[in-house]
């Protein structure tokens, strides 16, 4: 493999990928390195090409060596950063043309996928600069497990291609594409998710500490703000987004539907889980019927929904006003959502008679208890009783209900 030749193909890819993104992603922030932004981590690029042809190599891979780079060019534009590393790197890969070090791609490649996590542009894994990355970040990982004395192990990449990590004899093989074992490598994965990789049987915790080494350690799983939900777009596992006023968090990596479906699945699970609700929006439906309670069963009172609202179970926090009340006879209405009995509203003689007049109303919702769901153009409608009270008369409701969906 021509290391030269993956260093200049990976940076033309970035180059490609950034400016594509365009300008406005210059302060996203990079979750796989969490202190940077995109425009940092192109500065950090910049600046290691400018730092090699300038011999400033004191301190070279170190956090402050990286740090001045990224602080120099903090006034620095993302279209001037990318020119400065196109002209800085055409440079390096000239003066390093016959001994360009595998690390130098190592920490290209390695920026190269926290930036397009970044960007939500998966892709190049299969390169030989993830593959070179590979070589580096196994020698790295080496030198840790030795340190630790802990046993060896061999590295198989999907290609085939076997690698020893350790002193010694092997007592566990690890199995996984060259592109997830760099990333596993070099503090891109989680502790499970390292765990949750092929041990080949073997239980992977003596080995999981060794991960931390150098400048790496291990991230714990962490949320991702993404926005409002968008059709038709990339999401990745634990993104968050926000849609009709609740926020939900993405359970695997898809690409979204034409239309936003709460309890969307595919064949991995469920796509989100819903963490916030909206605040209750009090969505009070109000009626009234001046005249006598008539006894023929006929529609007494019809509210058609402007929006979707949701009735409480049980009709709780709901009242209803007799101005008359009933004297000779018990009445029971019943209520409807369009063709469907939900519940009724019951005046019973000397119950519930206010001191001041008038008569409030017992509400007795569907059996068994559940909160009904109203949407755009749905009715509910209350029926008068079968029979005539002689002085029910003046029937004013107002149902308690909340604006949105259960």
């Amino acid at each position: 493999m021509d290391v030269v030749a993956a260093y200049r193909a990976t940076r033309e890819r970035v180059t490609a990928l950034v400016t594509e993104a365009g300008p406005e992603v210059a302060e996203l922030p990079v979750p796989a390195c969490p202190d940077w932004t995109v425009r940092q981590v192109v500065a950090h690029l910049a600046g290691v090409c400018d730092d090699i042809v300038n011999n400033r190599l004191e301190g070279v891979g170190t956090d402050p060596w990286t740090a001045v780079q990224v602080t120099n060019r903090s006034d620095r534009s993302l279209t001037d950063l990318l020119a400065e590393w196109t002209e800085a790197g055409a440079k390096v890969e000239d003066l390093l043309a016959t001994g360009m070090p595998e690390q130098l791609v190592f920490d290209e490649v390695t920026h190269e996928h926290d930036l397009r996590g970044a960007l939500r542009q998966p892709g190049a894994h299969e390169c030989d600069a993830v593959e070179m990355g590979l070589n580096f970040a196994v020698a790295g990982m080496d030198f840790s497990v030795t340190a630790a004395e802990l046993p060896a192990v061999l590295v198989r990449s999907d290609g085939g291609q076997e690698r020893t990590i350790g002193q010694g004899d092997t007592v566990a093989t690890l199995t996984a594409s060259s592109f997830d074992l760099m990333r596993s490598f070099t503090g891109r994965r989680t502790v499970a998710q390292v765990a949750a990789l092929d041990w080949g049987g073997a239980d992977p915790t003596p080995w999981l500490g060794a991960l931390a080494y150098g400048p790496f350690t291990l991230p714990s799983a962490q949320w991702r703000w993404a926005g409002e939900w968008q059709p038709l777009t990339l999401y990745y596992t634990l993104d968050l987004v926000a849609q009709g006023g609740s926020v939900y968090l993405v359970q695997h990596n898809h690409t979204s539907d034409a239309a936003f479906t709460a309890d969307a699945e595919d064949t991995a699970g469920f796509l989100y889980a819903r963490l916030i609700a909206p605040p209750d929006q009090p969505y009070d439906v109000g009626m009234f019927h001046a005249g006598a309670i008539p006894g023929d069963e006929s529609v007494l009172l019809q509210h058609v929904a402007t929006r979707s609202f949701v009735l409480p179970i049980g009709f709780a926090d709901s009242t209803a006003f007799l101005l008359n009340p009933v004297s000779t006879d018990n009445i029971s209405l019943t209520i409807y959502k369009n063709a469907e009995l939900i519940g009724h509203l019951e005046f019973n003689i000397d119950e519930n008679v206010l001191g001041d007049g008038g008569q409030l109303g017992s509400f007795v919702g569907s059996t068994p208890a559940a909160e009904v769901q109203f949407s755009r153009t749905d009715r509910l409608s209350i029926f008068a009783p079968d029979i005539v009270d002689a002085t029910a008369s003046g029937l004013s409701i107002t149902f308690a209900a909340r604006a949105g969906t259960i």
